[in-house]
């Protein structure tokens, strides 16, 4: 890997030279590559067009990189099983810039059915 050795516990994400290209000629990502620990605060900022939500997808396993590694919680994620995104996803909260809300509930309704419909008790599933 070609990332800076980060000294400490493993780092949760790794993009290790992640090119991302949607169709032939339209590139999101050239070559990026950075580490975050398990402790850090990350805050992705740029215009339009960035790259910020395909980040995102990667880290969330939405989508695979064309090339290059994306390693999340020690796992490649173009290596994971179909069956394993779940548990994956399950770990983490995103929030693209698209988010699809049900109109007829509540924001806390909203963010609650993932809980829920992984099978979590109502009052659980509040708190969380």
């Amino acid at each position: 890997m070609s990332v800076a050795p980060i000294e400490g516990p493993a780092p949760l994400v790794v993009f290790d030279h992640v090119t991302k290209r949607y169709g032939a000629f339209r590139l999101a990502l050239s070559e990026v590559s950075f580490a975050i620990g398990r402790s850090e605060f990350v805050l992705l900022a740029g215009p339009g067009g960035a790259g910020k939500s395909t980040v995102l997808r990667l880290i969330a396993a939405l989508e695979v990189p064309t090339s290059g590694r994306v390693i999340v919680g020690g796992e490649d994620i173009a290596r994971l099983r179909p069956r394993a995104l779940p548990f994956l996803r399950r770990s983490m909260g995103v929030v693209l810039q698209d988010p699809m809300l049900l109109d007829d509930r509540s924001v806390l309704e909203n963010v609650m059915l993932p809980a829920l419909a992984s099978g979590l008790p109502a009052p659980q599933a509040e708190e969380r």
